[in-house]
């Protein structure tokens, strides 16, 4: 039979802003990772280089680095300051709940992304980007939805098929 321990995730039981928190710990990766789907493209016509900086991952990814990094740092991952492009405005709405629709594309959950832009709010480095300013008019708004969901993060966190003999990694 099937080895019961052969599929599993160590991050699976990990929320988008706990493995963030860790990869602050990680500089050598800043500039290696990538989140978005762009450059994976099957048309080779539509494939981009880096971060194309208008897809949901990005903005998502930019949201939950940008307090954890710092804007030089995630500018650099970026190549470009998300928030400074209004064009992203729909964008940002929609990943921390205050949209139309939750993305399609795999982003995280609302709280998260709120919780980090609540954040952003709060440091001088961020003060006068466009869409920064914006989002301050919101920023009740924006706690309401960081204060949500805490029974469903629970329940999200209970189940995992993580083996205790790896466990041990995530401490």
């Amino acid at each position: 039979g099937l080895n019961p321990d052969r599929y599993f995730s160590l991050l699976r039981p990990l929320s988008e802003s706990r493995i963030a928190d860790r990869f602050r710990d990680s500089p050598q990766y800043f500039r290696d990772f990538i989140s978005c789907n762009r450059p994976f493209a099957i048309d080779s016509g539509r494939r981009g280089a880096t971060w194309c900086g208008h897809c949901p991952k990005c903005i998502f990814v930019f949201g939950l680095m940008a307090p954890r990094l710092g804007r030089t740092e995630v500018e650099a991952i970026f190549g470009r300051n998300l928030f400074a492009d209004a064009d992203n405005r729909a964008g940002f709405c929609d990943v921390v709940g205050l949209g139309a629709h939750k993305p399609f594309e795999c982003v995280g959950e609302y709280y998260e992304a709120a919780e980090s832009l609540v954040s952003v709010l709060d440091a001088e480095e961020w003060r006068g980007v466009p869409l920064v300013e914006e989002f301050r008019s919101r920023r009740d708004e924006l706690e309401k939805v960081a204060a949500s969901d805490e029974s469903e993060r629970e329940g999200a966190a209970a189940v995992n098929y993580v083996p205790a003999r790896y466990a041990a990694a995530l401490d």
